[in-house]
């Protein structure tokens, strides 16, 4: 992937980035009213994290010594950030008032990565295509019952095809773009003004100026992991607080 812009952005960086707009999009979310500009602006940058956190994710299996290691962190924060992203995403209030039992069947997006993660390991492994396909779709029933759903793992297996090229990777995610979102949503457009959605394209522009290096190591490789449960905490207590 040499054919890059000269200095670009490294993984620290980029992963920086990616915490800000995430708790920007998140903070819209639980204080904005959702027909506002604002609030849409907040989710038009928001939009851009869970592509890039696919792609790192791809970048981190072709980088990893131990894929089964990687993916026991995953799974571990997973389980982590389950409860602050039910106290985020259906309200404390919500919680204590009793839900019914049904509406804690929604999981995190980083049960979302670990089954990216996995579809990875049978798309590299010896097995002959059709059963690689066979064993990706199967995972379907389950992937959807997490953030984004199968658009995530359909996403790192875009990167990964054409991972070992420069350009190839963006153009096609870009084209695929429509497919991520009807995957996500089906053909409803969501809550809001209309154009959050178009953000996607930005993940474009970060990959594109990625430089391949690792960056800084402040913070230890569980500051990004921890970041996600702890920010949903803060933010659904402060809503809670404020009412």
């Amino acid at each position: 992937m040499s054919d890059k812009p000269s200095g670009g952005l490294n993984a620290f960086v980029i992963k920086c980035l990616a915490m800000l707009a995430m708790t920007l999009d998140h903070v819209a979310w639980a204080f904005l009213d959702v027909n506002s500009h604002l609030s849409e602006w907040l989710h038009f940058i928001g939009r851009m994290v869970a592509p890039i956190m696919v792609y790192l994710l791809v970048v981190g299996y072709y980088h990893t010594h131990d894929v089964m290691a990687y993916a026991r962190r995953l799974l571990v924060f997973a389980l982590i950030a389950q409860l602050p992203y039910w106290m985020f995403s259906l309200s404390i209030e919500s919680i204590l008032q009793g839900m019914p039992w049904q509406d804690y069947g929604h999981g995190n997006v980083l049960f979302t990565l670990f089954c990216a993660l996995m579809a990875l390991i049978v798309y590299h492994s010896s097995h002959s295509t059709i059963v690689k396909l066979v064993l990706i779709v199967l995972m379907y029933p389950v992937v959807q019952l997490f953030d984004y759903g199968f658009a995530l793992v359909a996403m790192a297996l875009l990167f990964a095809y054409f991972f070992h090229d420069t350009r190839k990777p963006i153009i096609a995610y870009v084209l695929a773009c429509p497919a991520f979102y009807v995957l996500t949503y089906g053909f409803e457009r969501t809550v809001g003004l209309g154009y959050m959605h178009f953000g996607m394209l930005l993940a474009a522009v970060m990959i594109y100026y990625f430089n391949g290096k690792k960056g800084s190591s402040f913070g230890g490789r569980y500051l990004f992991y921890w970041f996600y449960p702890v920010h949903l905490l803060i933010i659904a207590l402060l809503a809670y607080a404020l009412g």
